[in-house]
């Protein structure tokens, strides 16, 4: 698929926001009655299968690929899977506004990923970029005023964890298969990411029943925006604009989720926390070359 680099970041902006719906529809879906192993394992099932009927109805033959590059690709997705995985768990002993603080250290950790692999520092705009998004994730994720009082170090390193499973699940997305078609990679990265969520949450709803109809219409809806869309609009627009720029535009997902938590929910957002979102907003237009705030000079 030949995409220009401005559409190309416009499906990962696109795919990053579809993440920010995640945190308000699973806290709807939770607001069920539905246990949080059962949504995970359902949503990937369900996530896994819509795409690999997307891929059959839009190609209707499979590439003959390598088993290393389905193997890569099955990694990738595994690293996808993984990063849900300890999202979830560092869930379980820090505050939901710490945790998405710590994961989103990604922002930071794909630039040196792309750094130290190409031997390319980031450009002048991305160092700019990186600083005021940083700023305004500590602002949107409230971490000024819900910084707890005793810090579980397993909650942190499983946080941390998410985040360099995301950092790599970013590079492995825009670096492996890229000749291939990003329905095809998007179907066995998913493959991969349902198969290392069920070995966590075993399926226990497709052996006892549990959830009925209202376990698949959410596990459906969160599938669609949380797997299918943002897994082939990545897979497609990685592959063109880079590790380091793919992950400062990921940022969005974080003002996405905390708009739509004030606007569906009703959770209070404090002046600050908007503030934070504006400058990450600020910073993604800074990453695209849209803000020129000095111009570029080579690295010292």
């Amino acid at each position: 698929m030949r995409i220009n680099r401005s559409i190309a970041s416009f499906f990962v902006l696109t795919a990053a926001a579809c993440y920010g719906l995640l945190s308000p529809l699973v806290k709807m879906a939770y607001a069920n009655e539905l246990h949080p192993a059962d949504l995970t394992a359902a949503q990937a099932v369900v996530g896994a299968l819509g795409i690999w009927i997307v891929c059959l109805a839009a190609t209707r033959k499979m590439p003959k690929l390598p088993a290393r590059t389905v193997l890569a690709l099955f990694g990738c997705g595994v690293l996808g899977g993984l990063t849900g995985v300890f999202y979830f768990t560092s869930l379980q002993d820090l505050p939901a506004s710490f945790a998405i603080l710590l994961l989103f250290q990604f922002t930071w950790m794909g630039m040196v990923l792309e750094w130290r692999i190409t031997r390319r520092p980031p450009a002048r705009n991305q160092r700019w970029a990186l600083a005021i998004i940083l700023a305004g994730t500590v602002l949107a994720a409230g971490w000024t005023d819900t910084l707890p009082s005793t810090i579980s170090i397993f909650g942190v390193t499983t946080a941390l964890l998410s985040a360099i499973c995301y950092t790599g699940y970013i590079h492995l997305s825009g670096h492996i298969a890229v000749d291939v078609s990003p329905w095809w990679r998007s179907a066995w990265i998913s493959t991969g990411s349902v198969a290392v969520t069920l070995i966590v949450f075993p399926p226990r709803f497709l052996l006892e029943g549990m959830g009925g109809s209202v376990l698949v219409e959410w596990a459906s809806l969160i599938a669609f925006f949380g797997t299918i869309l943002p897994s082939i609009l990545f897979t497609a627009g990685v592959t063109r604009i880079g590790t380091g720029l793919a992950a400062t535009l990921g940022s969005v997902e974080l003002p996405v989720a905390v708009s739509l938590s004030a606007w569906w929910l009703g959770e209070p957002v404090t002046t600050a926390q908007w503030v934070g979102v504006l400058l990450i907003l600020v910073g993604i237009l800074v990453a695209e070359g849209k803000l020129n705030l000095l111009k570029e000079k080579s690295w010292p």
